[in-house]
């Protein structure tokens, strides 16, 4: 992805991710998800179950609060954020 996808990418996820809770995560293609964590979009933070700090562990997360996941049946530079 060039520099420029790359921003616009995190502008259409910012975008979708409004109004939305902290804890709604997000499932992105392979390019968009390599680009993010290369870009330091996408960094590995605790999380725990339900939002608690129950079985709290590092996973990768989107803006330090959505949880991220790298999702093989979105397009390359697809992404989804939950309940949408």
């Amino acid at each position: 992805m060039t520099p420029a996808e790359i921003t616009q990418a995190k502008i259409d996820v910012d975008t979708a991710l409004q109004g939305k809770n902290a804890n709604v995560g997000v499932a992105f293609g392979e390019d968009v998800f390599k680009a993010f964590v290369a870009a330091g979009h996408i960094t590995k933070e605790k999380f725990g179950i339900q939002g608690t700090t129950l079985m709290m562990d590092s996973y990768p997360a989107y803006g330090k609060t959505h949880f991220a996941i790298f999702d093989w049946e979105l397009g390359g530079m697809k992404f989804k954020v939950g309940g949408s």
